[in-house]
């Protein structure tokens, strides 16, 4: 579980997190999740299908995919397995990282997802790509990862070994080169206002549902915050996410709940109330509907999972 989930605990003496992503062939993770870090995710190997906002998003070996703060993401499957490093990184820091190539890193950022991505992957070469990871993982960890991947011999306990620990400075600079590369490998006129997006205008709405997540928040509060008419911000959030506010807002309550039962620490109706769901009952059949199996069973699991 997160330690916080939608910050990552970024500060400035402490700018980056890293965490890998492995999943087996054929299965799929539907929770969505957004924060106010921006992401830069590396595919190792295999293939991932990840939604963000309403756009779906193929990652294959040595692909690269860079989140905006407060973009809501997941939904993810993979048809052949996949391994991933995932890094958080605090949003401030790092556009102080971009001197003279800011006015671009805000451009990029603000195009819809699927823009900035196809730039990417056709614009920045994969060896810059493998570069960053030789110098977050090193060569070594690296070769091994892709040998135990062709021998079908990866677990994420494996990869969790192999995450380098402690050295917060060299794996920030790492990360920073290659946003500086992928910034400026992209022509500047690549950068053109009308690939801009404007549903940076409803970020304030998933700050208020991070920071406010054990109560249920409305489209009136979310739209109020986003200084927008609550028709407009409906409007809006559905062009942006797929979905309307209501469900999202529901989804993510739920999601937070889901994660708190893996602490195993409280009564599932403690945790139910604790983000909202004042209906016990409620929560136990939109679990079940969710990962098909009861609280119950689930609690009493020794390793406790869900179905993909």
């Amino acid at each position: 579980m997160k330690q916080n989930f939608y910050n990552w605990n970024l500060t400035e003496s402490h700018p980056v997190h890293m965490q890998f992503f492995f999943r087996r062939a054929l299965t799929s993770m539907k929770d969505m999740d957004f924060h106010r870090s921006i992401h830069l995710n590396i595919q190792i190997a295999g293939d991932e299908s990840i939604r963000i906002c309403n756009a779906e998003i193929l990652l294959k070996n040595i692909d690269c995919l860079l989140t905006a703060p407060w973009e809501p993401h997941g939904h993810s499957s993979s048809r052949k397995g996949m391994v991933g490093l995932m890094t958080a990184l605090h949003p401030e820091k790092l556009a102080g990282e971009m001197l003279g190539e800011k006015a671009k890193f805000d451009a990029l950022l603000s195009m819809p997802p699927e823009k900035r991505q196809e730039l990417i992957r056709k614009y920045v070469p994969k060896d810059k790509i493998l570069r960053c990871l030789e110098n977050l993982l090193g060569k070594s960890v690296l070769d091994r990862i892709g040998k135990r991947w062709k021998r079908g011999q990866v677990s994420l306990p494996w990869l969790d070994s192999n995450l380098p620990e402690g050295d917060y400075l060299h794996s920030w600079h790492a990360v920073v080169g290659l946003v500086i590369d992928i910034v400026s490998t992209i022509p500047p006129d690549r950068f053109s206002c009308s690939n801009s997006r404007q549903s940076f205008q409803l970020y304030p709405a998933f700050e208020l549902l991070g920071t406010e997540k054990f109560h249920r928040i409305t489209a009136e509060e979310a739209a109020e915050v986003c200084n927008v008419s609550v028709s407009g911000f409906r409007k809006k959030f559905i062009e942006m996410t797929g979905v309307p506010f209501a469900e999202f807002e529901l989804n993510y309550r739920f999601s937070q709940a889901v994660s708190e039962l893996h602490d195993n620490r409280l009564l599932v109706k403690e945790i139910a109330e604790k983000y909202g769901f004042y209906d016990i009952s409620h929560f136990i059949r939109l679990f079940k509907k969710k990962h098909g199996i009861s609280t119950r069973k689930f609690m009493k699991s020794p390793v406790q999972g869900f179905r993909s």
